[in-house]
């Protein structure tokens, strides 16, 4: 599950939001993604149920996802958007 967030999602939602994709038995992953700056937070379900967090800060920080591998890196995400980061100023 991927969202892109806005400027009126506060932490309080955000929380919420979490928690309701995590009750979802089969969702492996929950993937905030920042459009105000080149970021995300990534929430994987772990093989016992727990659910473990990382910040990807960097445009090389790699997307890999349970179940489905790697399939690119953060910065693949901004493409053809402002925070583009292989456009040629």
């Amino acid at each position: 599950m991927a969202e892109i967030l806005s400027e009126s999602d506060r932490r309080e939602v955000l929380e919420a939001k979490l928690a309701y994709y995590q009750q979802h038995e089969h969702n492996k992953c929950v993937l905030f993604v920042r459009q105000d700056r080149v970021g995300a937070d990534q929430h994987d379900r772990q093989g016992d149920g727990t659910w473990q967090a990382r910040a990807l800060t960097t445009l090389e920080a790699p997307l890999t996802f349970p179940g489905i591998g790697s399939v690119g890196r953060l910065g693949d995400l901004y493409k053809f958007t402002p925070l583009d980061p292989f456009a040629r100023a």
